[in-house]
């Protein structure tokens, strides 16, 4: 395992709100990480606020009328007015990716085989292409009467998915990265080349296609046709 700490925390708040939420997600980027409203059942939702672990520890030492204070001074009224804290728990942010996805007769997928950056919230997706991708490689193995279970078998699977996930978490780092960054050019050219990718239209269509997983070598279930 290839493994490295961000240095930050993310600390998950369960909030009742005066009025129900919809299926609309928010999230906006600060020097400090990522901000994100996360929409549940009728008048609850899920606050995802990334920061330094000393910032969230005080955070988490807070009442949770305290914390509701600091919640409405540090996000925007437009998400409704938060009633009530319910409940918080807090993670450390980590990069881990697996040397190798197999061995003979086992195969690493999603989480088991790579922790990635979860501020664009990719992790879901490539653990889910990395599902099809595996199904794709076993039925097509029973198929033509081959042990599904062997290193070679196996291997397809990891071709598919070890690159293509290895260049999704690279991109999470730069990410990263930019948007934690408070030197001005940086962040003149970082509003620059958001302010371009939102007009530019066939630009916003790539970088949506590739945030949904879309774009890429892609297995077989994820274009949308048959494997059996």
């Amino acid at each position: 395992m290839t493994s490295w700490d961000y240095k930050q925390q993310a600390l998950v708040i369960y909030i009742e709100t005066e009025y129900g939420q919809q299926d609309i997600t928010w999230q906006r980027f600060t020097s400090t990480g990522p901000q994100a409203f996360l929409p549940l059942t009728g008048n609850h939702g899920s606050i995802v606020w990334y920061h330094s672990p000393d910032e969230v520890n005080r955070l988490k030492a807070l009442s949770h009328d305290e914390l509701k204070y600091e919640l409405t001074a540090a996000f925007p009224s437009a998400l409704g007015h938060i009633t009530r804290v319910l409940g918080t728990a807090s993670f450390a942010l980590k990069r881990q990716h697996a040397q190798a996805y197999v061995k003979p007769g086992v195969a690493l997928v999603g989480d088991a085989a790579h922790m990635i950056n979860p501020l664009a919230g990719q992790g879901v997706n490539i653990g889910l292409l990395d599902a099809a991708a595996l199904c794709e490689v076993l039925v097509d193995a029973v198929k033509q009467g081959r042990d599904f279970s062997s290193l070679v078998v196996l291997k397809q699977y990891e071709n598919m998915r070890r690159k293509e996930n290895l260049k999704m978490m690279t991109v999470m780092d730069v990410f990263y990265q930019v948007f934690s960054n408070e030197i001005l050019p940086v962040k003149f050219l970082r509003n620059l080349g958001l302010g371009l990718a939102e007009r530019i239209l066939p630009a916003k269509n790539i970088v949506m296609r590739n945030a949904m997983g879309l774009e890429g070598k892609l297995p077989k279930l994820a274009r949308g046709e048959s494997i059996v």
